[in-house]
């Protein structure tokens, strides 16, 4: 179970997330300082509709350099309640490793 919930913060017209780089700068930005041993619950807030590859694996390459796949993935959870994007996340991950 992870320690700390974080809603992540995005400008309202942002409706798709896209992009190693502005998966990196949200990890360092708004979840980095947060980390604890047990991990972190990422919140996307309602109004983000898609979510790119490329954005999925920029927010966890930190974490993915750091301590692998596996261990990046227990201390880094991303929550929606949008099955679109869950259904996707979870094709990225077993499609390329992430």
């Amino acid at each position: 179970m992870h320690d700390v919930k974080v809603y992540l913060e995005f400008d309202k017209m942002i409706t798709s997330l896209a992009g190693n780089r502005l998966g990196r700068e949200v990890y360092k930005k708004q979840i980095a300082d947060k980390m604890t041993d047990k991990g972190v619950l990422a919140i996307l807030p309602e109004y983000i509709e898609d979510i790119a590859s490329s954005f999925y694996e920029g927010i966890f390459a930190e974490l993915k350099e750091k301590y692998g796949t596996e261990r990046a993935h227990e201390l880094l959870s991303i929550y929606t309640n949008n099955e679109y994007i869950n259904n996707k996340m979870n094709d990225i991950r077993e499609t390329y490793g992430v």
